[in-house]
């Protein structure tokens, strides 16, 4: 039993067609079916087929057991991202046999050696592609769902800042004020840079700096309140961001603690959507900002 890619085996190229085109196509006859399996067929042979990425099939001897496939897009939505992880296929007779996991570490193996970070599926299954790794992250249509399969998880540790990352703190502090503020008078701004200092200079050992690698690239504050605990401040450098991290951290938080809160600014949309994915629902709003809260359990 072995992996091809199917631009090595192209011999099977019918036979991946007439499967995809059974399984999700549609035709109306026969006759129009191997009409658009000849097409396919004589579109792939001539390298015309710009929608594949890559193909890799799954054979026994000679025969096609199932494949799976990387997509630069996959239907009319979200055509923003690429590649789409598409066609995961084992044929009837050869189920139940763990050959779907062989293809699904097969092509993730094939997305990182063509450079990329992390794929995306749509599928309108429910908890099945979450044991390959899959994350949720939004609705598509009706049906549908849209999931991503980081491919690279990146191991980060949280300790207690110390002194000598005080400046780098206040740094990301300042950042975390100034990238959501608008039209700052120079007052404003003075009065701004005084109290990242004062706070940071009082709280630095109530701080957790976030490190990958050993390189300091965040930071993370979580204070007491009387009913739970205050998520103050979670910070990541933008190169680290989108990656997975910030997410974990604030699962880990919500696993230990029953009620959770913290402040976002409105115009943080991509903050909101992920903490309303977590659970956390907006109980309160000031001119800027809202105050968001996990229900107790």
């Amino acid at each position: 039993m072995k992996i091809y890619n199917l631009n090595e085996k192209k011999e099977y190229a019918k036979e991946y067609f007439e499967c995809c085109l059974r399984e999700w196509g549609t035709f109306s006859s026969e006759e129009e079916f191997t009409k658009k399996i000849d097409r396919k067929v004589e579109s792939f042979s001539k390298g015309e087929n710009k929608k594949i990425i890559s193909v890799l099939l799954l054979l026994e001897d000679k025969n096609l057991i199932g494949f799976i496939s990387l997509f630069k897009e996959d239907g009319e939505e979200r055509k923003d991202l690429t590649p789409w992880y598409a066609t995961m296929y084992v044929k009837e007779e050869y189920r139940g046999n763990g050959y779907s996991k062989i293809l699904n570490s097969a092509i993730l193996e094939e997305a990182k050696r063509l450079g990329y970070s992390k794929v995306y599926l749509k599928t309108e299954l429910s908890n099945y592609y979450e044991k390959f790794g899959a994350k949720y992250l939004e609705k598509l249509n009706a049906t549908e769902k849209l999931y991503c399969i980081n491919l690279f998880k990146i191991d980060y540790q949280l300790i207690n800042s110390k002194e000598e990352e005080k400046e780098k703190i206040k740094e990301y502090k300042l950042n975390s004020i100034l990238d959501y503020a608008d039209d700052l008078e120079e007052s404003e701004m003075t009065r701004i840079k005084e109290y990242v200092e004062e706070n940071i200079s009082q709280d630095i050992y109530h701080y957790q700096s976030i490190f990958v690698n050993n390189k300091l690239i965040g930071c993370l504050l979580v204070e007491p309140e009387e009913t739970g605990i205050l998520l103050d401040e979670i910070y990541l450098e933008k190169e680290y961001r989108g990656k997975g991290i910030g997410t974990e951290i604030i699962k880990d938080i919500l696993d230990k603690n029953s009620i959770v809160s913290l402040w976002v600014y409105k115009k943080n949309k991509n903050a909101i959507k992920l903490y309303e994915k977590l659970g956390f629902v907006i109980v309160e709003e000031t001119e800027s900002r809202y105050y968001m809260k996990t229900p107790a359990n």
